[in-house]
């Protein structure tokens, strides 16, 4: 799957979680893809402060491996 597409997928993906696991700041959890072509898991955490701030949570090789991830750490 070449770039363009690649993000246009993780694009709709996250217009899903959005609706799926609405966070503090927008969505709890995202998805990206960094520049080794892998898929991240981002979301929020909380400061000490009580702001939230984005993370890296875990860095998958495939989407259904994401979602997964996601489906796991979610409850």
């Amino acid at each position: 799957m070449g770039a363009v597409n690649s993000q246009q997928a993780i694009s709709a993906i996250n217009r899903q979680l959005k609706d799926r696991y609405p966070g503090p700041c927008g969505p709890w959890y995202w998805l990206m893809i960094d520049e080794d072509d892998e898929i991240v898991v981002r979301g929020w955490r909380l400061e000490i402060n009580g702001y939230p701030t984005g993370d890296h949570l875990a860095v998958c090789r495939t989407v259904d491996e994401a979602m997964s991830w996601i489906d796991a750490h979610s409850g």
